[in-house]
């Protein structure tokens, strides 16, 4: 059986921050105990404001250092086209992954050339048909 009980009906006296209050419903009594061990707060500002942007070509950073982004460009045939994160990497980006959506070509292929912190150039080319440019769409994750 639950009891409701209003804020007002309790009295945190005794309790600290670091603590949290349970109903003892044997003796109808809240009980002051040691909160679980969490690690660090977070907060919604940390996944907001300048830790983002949720834009076309976007990104996300985390409480820890890591930092997820993502994007899209249009390259010409068989040419190298220049991609820059939308923030740079501080240390390391670990992951690049590359995605060619041809339109007429009936066989295209793309790779990755010199991925730095701050981006990366990609090249697509074709086996067949006839497009002379071609859509990458990219994620990218680092630290």
């Amino acid at each position: 059986m639950s009891t409701k009980v209003s804020l007002s009906q309790i009295s945190t006296t005794g309790a600290s921050s670091q603590q949290v209050l349970t109903y003892n419903s044997s003796t109808s009594t809240w009980v002051a105990s040691a909160a679980p061990n969490v690690g660090a707060s977070l907060q919604v500002s940390d996944f907001t404001g300048t830790n983002q942007s949720l834009s076309a070509n976007g990104y996300q950073k985390l409480p820890g250092g890591l930092i997820i982004q993502w994007g899209s460009s249009v390259g010409t045939y068989a040419t190298n086209t220049s991609i820059t994160f939308p923030v740079s990497f501080l240390t390391n980006c670990k992951v690049s992954v590359a995605l060619q959506m041809p339109g007429n070509s009936t066989k295209a292929f793309g790779w990755i050339n010199n991925l730095t912190n701050n981006g990366f150039a990609w090249y697509w080319d074709r086996t067949g048909g006839y497009d002379s440019s071609g859509t990458l769409s990219w994620f990218a994750i680092g630290y």
